[in-house]
């Protein structure tokens, strides 16, 4: 089952903000959600219902999975030290 991708305006600003270096390794990250969006390594986050966070280097990318309409929402993609505010 194959889920589609949509971003948040904010996470549209994020990734257009990214260097080159760190884009090539984000890309194929998101592309592989829509076929799998609890791929090995992410993390639930706590205190939220159904956001998940992918770590990459230093950077991060929290989303949110909705089954029932087979969506994954990114909403940030972020540095870490800016992630978790």
């Amino acid at each position: 089952m194959s889920y589609a991708v949509v971003f948040t305006n904010t996470a549209q600003r994020d990734l257009s903000r990214l260097q080159s270096s760190i884009m090539d390794r984000v890309e194929p990250i998101i592309l592989s959600l829509e076929e799998t969006p609890r791929p090995q390594g992410v993390k639930k986050l706590q205190g939220y219902k159904e956001f998940y966070r992918i770590r990459i280097g230093d950077h991060r990318i929290i989303y949110q999975i909705n089954d029932a309409a087979n969506h994954v929402v990114i909403s940030r993609i972020v540095h870490r030290r800016d992630a978790y505010r």
